[in-house]
């Protein structure tokens, strides 16, 4: 069974503190800001990330999986295009000990 088109999603959670802080996170708009750059950043290098893996012909989607052949499995894989979108959410702000 020759597949044409593979549509992978998958669903990353992140979670993490900020101990640095260089602006004022007391505002609304101010934060979504942060949450719009941080979300930029983090599409950007998760994109190098999987376009390294696959020059280097690393798998850390799982995509060779079965129920593909080995043989299946690589050449879906060489032709994979990776669409990343990533939600931030700043849920608290403050000070940090």
């Amino acid at each position: 069974m020759k597949r044409t088109r593979e549509q992978l999603l998958g669903f990353l959670s992140l979670y993490g503190t900020s101990k640095k802080q260089d602006g004022d996170l007391t505002t609304t708009k101010n934060i979504k800001f942060i949450e719009k750059e941080i979300n930029k950043e983090m599409e950007k290098q998760i994109k190098q990330m999987l376009e390294f893996s696959k020059k280097k012909q690393v798998d850390p989607v799982g995509i060779r999986k079965k129920p593909l052949s080995k043989k299946e499995g690589r050449e879906l894989y060489k032709e994979a295009k990776f669409e990343v979108h990533v939600n931030n959410i700043i849920v608290k702000t403050g000070v940090i000990d």
